[in-house]
């Protein structure tokens, strides 16, 4: 299990917008979205957990076809539908020990672990990315 704010790497994936062609994409994309209304910067923290998961850290994930389904499953399944709405400023450690309390309720400690590893890892990467 992965404390929260650890920056631990798990399946070998790298954030997304990494290296010079990803800063220009990222450059080119808020350069243009203000223009049409709807840019949030995602480094302001005020981006949802879920929105951050869908486009920022899904997509950067790396593992075999079967290890991303099941991540995708759990993370889909326990953490998207309550932490998931949060702004990823609003998430605090204290408000991640009662969900996770509330979570080990209803799942096998396994399965608790792993969503807790899960969601570690990617509060790791919203902040490597500067977004927490």
């Amino acid at each position: 299990m992965t404390a929260v704010g650890m920056r631990a790497r798990t399946n070998g994936a790298a954030p997304s917008g990494t290296g010079p062609n990803g800063a220009n994409a990222w450059k080119a994309k808020a350069e243009h979205e203000p223009t049409r209304g709807d840019f949030i910067d995602p480094r302001d923290g005020n981006i949802s957990l879920r929105d951050y998961v869908e486009t920022h850290w899904w997509p950067a994930l790396k593992a075999d076809p079967a290890t991303l389904e099941t991540i995708k499953g759990r993370v889909w399944t326990h953490i998207l539908p309550h932490p998931g709405e949060a702004k990823l400023r609003d998430i605090k450690v204290g408000t991640l020990r009662i969900w996770l309390k509330e979570m080990e309720k209803s799942v096998a400690p396994g399965t608790a672990n792993a969503v807790w590893g899960y969601l570690s890892n990617i509060l790791a990467y919203a902040i490597d990315d500067e977004l927490g």
